[in-house]
């Protein structure tokens, strides 16, 4: 499959391409691509099969007065604008790639499940893939695009705290190939973390990790 990854100059993007390299012919963009240009996006979304909108999971950094501001619009009408162009370039499947910090505002020994409502903070790398979440719910709502929406917790190797990388790839190879049953309006969010905070509801993508469906 021909893929479009966003974000390939964070830590995410890059181990997406690293991993998916060898079975999908991948085209890759990071901070120096503006998703907020109609003319840059629908370039990218060109003769692809699916998206992997990654770049929000881990905002890149932005420096001068306006960075905050150029953050959120990159995550609201940079997503608007590229999921716009992939459905009308005829691309049905969104992987995005969201935090699990937005649960951070309820008491640590809380446990929580896809069915709990987002909490987010102020802070641009909580907003900007709130945001992002948003814009394509809102798109899996009208119809013509398919969007799986994967919360992780920051990658790294201790399952307590992190989102392994195995487990970050193997749910992302899922998500690719998640068969959807109903026609219409799809979205799909997965807590993708093995710390026992975050229960999952339902094994939906085959990892022990569950999520909601239909939203």
């Amino acid at each position: 499959m021909n893929l479009l990854i966003t974000g390939a100059d964070r830590a995410l993007g890059r181990l997406a391409a690293e991993r998916l390299g060898a079975s999908h012919e991948l085209r890759l963009c990071g901070a120096e691509t503006d998703l907020r240009s109609p003319g840059q996006v629908q370039a990218l979304v060109a003769g692809v099969g699916a998206v992997l909108h990654l770049a929000e999971f881990e905002p890149a950094p932005r420096t001068g007065p306006n960075a905050e501001l150029e953050a959120i619009e990159h995550a609201s009408l940079g997503t608007y604008r590229l999921l716009a162009a992939a459905r009308e370039a005829g691309v049905s499947r969104v992987v995005l790639a969201s935090t699990l910090a937005f649960f951070d505002a309820y008491p640590a020994t809380w446990r929580v499940d896809e069915l709990w409502q987002p909490r987010p903070s102020t802070r641009v790398d909580q907003l900007a893939p709130f945001l992002a979440e948003r814009v394509a719910a809102e798109f899996a709502r009208e119809g013509g695009i398919r969007a799986v929406c994967l919360r992780f917790a920051p990658i790294g190797d201790d399952p307590e705290r992190h989102t392994t990388a195995a487990d970050a790839m193997a749910a992302i190879d899922a998500a690719l190939a998640l068969e959807f049953t109903v026609p219409g309006y799809r979205w799909q969010v997965y807590h993708v973390a093995s710390s026992p905070r975050f229960i999952p509801r339902q094994a939906r993508l085959g990892l022990g990790l569950g999520g909601t469906e239909g939203r």
